[in-house]
């Protein structure tokens, strides 16, 4: 967990006397077929850098290597075809896993004003700053940046769904004015 604390309540301090953000945006973001597009070297690689036992990284990639399947509905079984690359969605692991896999969109944010979310295929990116602008710019810059969102989707076999993102403002200002987020 990031030691990120945000509430956007303007003028208002907080116990230790910093001036609070007067604004919030919100940008929630699913990621398309995320269990069928899961890299298992990614997925092994992320699990040893957060220092995973080498018999658990093993034991992961064993399972996601070689695997193969037939899909079976009303009268019709498929023929065996092999399932590289792939997070068993039945699979009970499949959360945890996941998880893992997309660790790396997690630690996208910088600095105190920044903040990165995710739940297996959904994640939300959070800034606050004093006007609207500064943290569509902020959310922008995330998602563009290196390492940011575009750039993880690519390199992780992964699709924003962009048809289902939200975007939320937050500010207890009436009078802020509140630019289009364009990404």
């Amino acid at each position: 967990m990031h030691n990120h604390g945000f509430a956007p309540l303007p003028d208002r301090h907080h116990q230790s006397g910093m001036e609070m953000q007067s604004s919030c945006i919100a940008l929630f973001l699913e990621i398309k077929g995320a269990f069928p597009n899961a890299v298992t070297d990614h997925l092994v690689h992320n699990l040893k850098k957060l220092r995973i036992p080498e018999i658990y990284t093993c034991f992961v990639k064993n399972l996601l290597t070689g695997s193969r399947t037939k899909l079976k509905f009303n009268d019709y079984t498929s023929e065996w075809f092999n399932m590289d690359d792939v997070i068993g969605q039945g699979d009970p692991l499949s959360m945890i896993l996941y998880l893992y896999s997309n660790v790396n969109l997690l630690d996208m944010d910088e600095g105190q004003k920044e903040l990165a979310l995710g739940y297996v295929d959904d994640m939300g990116l959070v800034s606050t700053m004093d006007t609207f602008s500064q943290t569509h710019a902020a959310v922008e810059n995330m998602m563009e940046r290196r390492g940011g969102g575009f750039e993880w989707a690519g390199g992780y076999n992964s699709r924003l769904e962009t048809s289902k993102s939200v975007v939320m403002d937050f500010s207890c200002s009436r009078t802020m004015e509140q630019p289009t987020l364009v990404l």
